[in-house]
């Protein structure tokens, strides 16, 4: 089961890769998937960040007025793979902000974010 879903989740980044614009422009982007759920509801989130030997490290955080959740990775600079996704499970209804933070060697931080909602019975979402 658990190799089922590693390679669901490998073809889901693929498949993300190939989709998003080139990132010359930006060398971070964040998505999620699914943008509007219902709670209960797994989301996953994509950070497709552009390989490049001043890259340290990477924060992905969901953050809501109830919740907040991160996860930091070492990056191994032009050899890091292009896209990371992070699956945040059992989260309560709400609006969430999701960040990506690059830092670079030079300890500069580049910043990607989106938003996605949990639509509950008394909370819908607003924009």
């Amino acid at each position: 089961m658990l190799t089922a879903l590693k390679a669901l989740a490998g073809v889901a980044a693929f498949l993300y890769a190939i989709t998003m614009p080139p990132v010359a422009s930006t060398p971070v982007e964040v998505r999620t998937n699914p943008r509007v759920a219902h709670p209960g509801k797994p989301v996953t989130v994509f950070v497709k960040v552009e390989p490049h030997e001043d890259n340290r490290w990477l924060n992905i955080s969901i953050s809501s007025p109830n919740r907040y959740e991160s996860t930091t990775e070492q990056l191994e600079g032009i050899h890091a793979p292009e896209v990371r996704t992070v699956s945040f499970h059992r989260l309560p209804a709400g609006r969430y902000i999701v960040s990506a933070d690059l830092q670079r060697k030079d300890d500069k931080t580049l910043h990607s974010e989106t938003t996605f909602c949990l639509i509950g019975m008394n909370e819908p979402c607003t924009e």
